[in-house]
C-alpha cells in the first residue's frame, strides 16, 4: 500500500526453500527481490506521462517543475548521485542562494548542482550568428554563482552536517528549453561546446526516463 493506494512493483524470485522455527513445524517459502525506483532508478508509465503533460502545458511554472521532480528525485539518476537535496540554502552577508537541487554520492565523494528553468527557447539565431539565449547564460551564471560559494572552506564545513560531506567545486547542470530548438545532433553539440555545463534539455530527461524503463521491461 502507498497513499492508500495498491501499488505494484517487480520483483525477481530468488530461490524455494524451507523454513523450520522452534515449533518444528516446516514452512515453505520463497526468497524475493524487490526492486524499488528509489534503488535502481525505475520510472513508472505514469511519471513519465506527467512530465510531458508538464511540458506541453504553457501555464505550467518553475515551482511545479520543481514539485515534481522533488517528489520523482530518480529522474537525477542520469548523473548517478544517491543523494538529493532540495533547495539547501548557502548562507551569505550579502543575500542567501538557494539552488533547486544538490545531488550528492558521499561514498564517491561527488556532487552536481541542479538548476531548474522553464522549457522556454534556448537558442536565438541571428545573422548567422547562433548562440544561447539570454535566460541559459543567465542560468548558468547563477550556477557559477552557486559553486563560488563552495571555494570557500568555512562555507564547506557548515552545510557538511546536513549533506554528510564536503562539496568541493560541484559539477554544474541546468534543464532548460527542448531538443526541437536545435538544427539537428552537430548544431547542439556546436553550441554547447562553448557552454559546457549547459548539460540537458527537458527531452533528454525523458528520454533517460523511457530508455530506463524499457531496459526493466526487458530484464
Amino acid at each position: 500500500m502507498e497513499h492508500d493506494r495498491l501499488v505494484l512493483r517487480p520483483y525477481s524470485v530468488l530461490r524455494d526453500f524451507v523454513l523450520q522455527p522452534e515449533t518444528g513445524v516446516l514452512r515453505p517459502s520463497r526468497g524475493i527481490l524487490g526492486h524499488f525506483k528509489d534503488v535502481l532508478g525505475a520510472f513508472a508509465e505514469e511519471e513519465i506521462c506527467e512530465l510531458q503533460r508538464l511540458l506541453n502545458d504553457p501555464r505550467a511554472g518553475e515551482a511545479q517543475f520543481q514539485a515534481f521532480f522533488e517528489e520523482h528525485t530518480h529522474f537525477f539518476r542520469r548523473w548517478d548521485h544517491r543523494e538529493v537535496h532540495s533547495h539547501v540554502v548557502l548562507e551569505r552577508e550579502e543575500g542567501n542562494l538557494v539552488p533547486d537541487f544538490l545531488l550528492t554520492d558521499r561514498e564517491a565523494q561527488k556532487a552536481a548542482i541542479v538548476e531548474l528553468k522553464l522549457p522556454t527557447t534556448i537558442v536565438r539565431r541571428r545573422h548567422n550568428r547562433d548562440r544561447f539565449a539570454a535566460s541559459v547564460m543567465e542560468a548558468r551564471a547563477q550556477l557559477l554563482r552557486y559553486r563560488d560559494w563552495f571555494e570557500d572552506g568555512n562555507n564547506r564545513r557548515r552545510l557538511l552536517p546536513q549533506l554528510g560531506m564536503e562539496v568541493f567545486r560541484p559539477r554544474l547542470a541546468v534543464i532548460i528549453g527542448r531538443s526541437s530548438d536545435f538544427v539537428d545532433a552537430v548544431d547542439r553539440q556546436r553550441l554547447a561546446s562553448d557552454n559546457a555545463d549547459v548539460e540537458v534539455t527537458y527531452d533528454e530527461m525523458l528520454m533517460y526516463a523511457k530508455r530506463r524503463r524499457l531496459l526493466l521491461e526487458k530484464v
